[in-house]
């Protein structure tokens, strides 16, 4: 781990159990690009209710580190777990942190919206 990352982990509070590395919510800020989402969702009740079952979330949201703030991270992948463990009150989130440029971001946002079925719209165009 480079002395950067381990800075960045340090103030971002980040904390490992086993090989999963976890954050809290308060450390992430979603991309721009998922400002047209709408939190409150009936599919985000769902998929909360899905992760309060099984205890955990499966899948980490992916981030990168935030630009001009150490120890924040920016969301680039998972906008529905992160939504759906804010919506159960829970602190934290495993995530992987990602080394992307801003294009490579891009593209992860898009893959991830392609993906949807319920796209609005805006999110088509």
């Amino acid at each position: 781990m480079t002395e950067n990352l381990q800075v960045l982990m340090s103030k971002a509070q980040v904390h490992m159990e086993g090989t999963r590395a976890y954050v809290s919510l308060e450390k992430i800020v979603p991309h721009p690009l998922f400002h047209v989402r709408d939190p409150s969702a009936a599919k985000i009740s769902e998929l909360a209710e899905n992760i309060r079952t099984i205890g955990r979330v499966i899948n980490p949201v992916q981030c990168r580190p935030l630009k001009g703030d150490l120890g924040r991270f920016e969301l680039l992948s998972g906008w529905r777990r992160y939504h759906a463990v804010k919506q159960l009150g829970w602190k934290e989130i495993p995530f992987d942190l990602v080394d992307v440029d801003d294009r490579a971001a891009m593209l992860m946002i898009l893959s991830e919206n392609f993906s949807r079925k319920d796209l609005t719209p805006i999110e088509e165009a």
